[in-house]
């Protein structure tokens, strides 16, 4: 099946409508969900965190990635742990971000997590749970 899009628009053209709500954008690179908790990123980089530089734009879903990258970097190089890096620095920083803040600057995170939430709801009334 063709899957058609607007860009950043929430409805998947060429998709049943029945099955829309299972289709989930996903941001172009997962640091692009860190300038929506700036608070956390400034806490793992400590001094020399440009803040600024980073929490500019909060839109994160429409941050084209090599300004996220471009902007981590500038934010990041005076500090202790140097230039942002992917694979030196993301999955530390990722452990911190807030789910829940991150999902109030990302509608599409924040529809994510919600469905994710019912079906796990659904799933533990199966068991039992009397919720």
């Amino acid at each position: 099946m063709a899957l058609f899009f607007r860009p950043f628009g929430d409805q998947p053209r060429g998709v049943a409508a029945g099955l829309r709500a299972s289709v989930f954008w996903m941001v172009q690179c997962m640091e692009s969900w860190f300038p929506g908790d700036a608070e956390k990123l400034k806490e793992y980089y400590g001094k020399g965190f440009r803040e600024g530089v980073v929490s500019g734009n909060t839109a994160i879903e429409g941050i084209p990635k090599a300004d996220v990258m471009r902007r981590l970097k500038t934010t990041t190089e005076a500090t202790s742990k140097g230039p942002h890096h992917k694979t030196k620095h993301a999955p530390y920083a990722l452990k911190l971000i807030r789910p829940g803040v991150v999902a109030r600057a990302s509608p599409h995170c924040a529809r994510l997590f919600r469905a994710a939430e019912r079906l796990a709801g659904n799933e533990v009334r199966r068991l039992g749970d009397p919720r």
